[in-house]
């Protein structure tokens, strides 16, 4: 039978009455799969790279009524998802701008819903980066670079996300308070 995969990043998020999560089988792989509450409990939601071959979805979040989450394409690489909850209305909706060989986004903070942008955080053998993604068809931008562990959202206000972080440049000191709207 299934395998449960599912880490504090891979699940579960909610919309409406279902929840989505990260799950592994023989059949599909590591796959988002559903609970929605019926005697007949989880099943695989979508098979979003047919076959034994693994999207891994992570990072599912809950946003307005959607639920959002990552997963690798074999040949476009990582991109976030969104759903409300049936297949139907799951779709990719933005590209991470990166190759499938390029290591995968860390953490993943919403920004705004109506317009699909989000930061995120991916490790780099330059060290960490925080870049912010506009939402559609448009390429991520590089915000910073040498971030020291941890990176913490401390949520959005006045059209700004807040960020608790160090900077790999200045180990001497500890975190502290930065804001971005997205732009570099």
């Amino acid at each position: 039978g299934p395998h449960h995969t599912c880490g504090l990043e891979d699940g579960p998020a909610a919309a409406g009455d279902v929840a989505l999560f990260s799950w592994w089988s023989e059949d599909s792989g590591i796959e988002p799969w559903i609970l929605d509450g019926t005697p007949a409990g989880s099943t695989i939601f979508s098979d979003l790279v047919p076959g034994v071959g693994s999207s891994n979805p992570k990072h599912f979040k809950e946003v307005a009524d959607e639920i959002w989450f990552t997963a690798l394409d074999p040949t476009m690489g990582e991109g976030a998802w969104r759903s409300l909850g049936s297949v139907q209305t799951t779709e990719r909706f933005a590209d991470f701008g990166s190759a499938p060989s390029l290591p995968r986004s860390t953490q993943v903070w919403p920004f705004d819903p109506s317009s699909g942008s989000f930061f995120f955080e991916r490790d780099r053998s330059a060290g960490r980066e925080l870049l912010f993604h506009p939402g559609g068809s448009a390429e991520p931008l590089l915000l910073k670079v040498g971030i020291r562990e941890p990176l913490i959202a401390l949520g959005a206000t006045k059209g700004r996300m807040l960020f608790s972080l160090g900077e790999e440049k200045d180990p001497g000191t500890g975190a502290e308070l930065w804001a971005s709207d997205g732009t570099p």
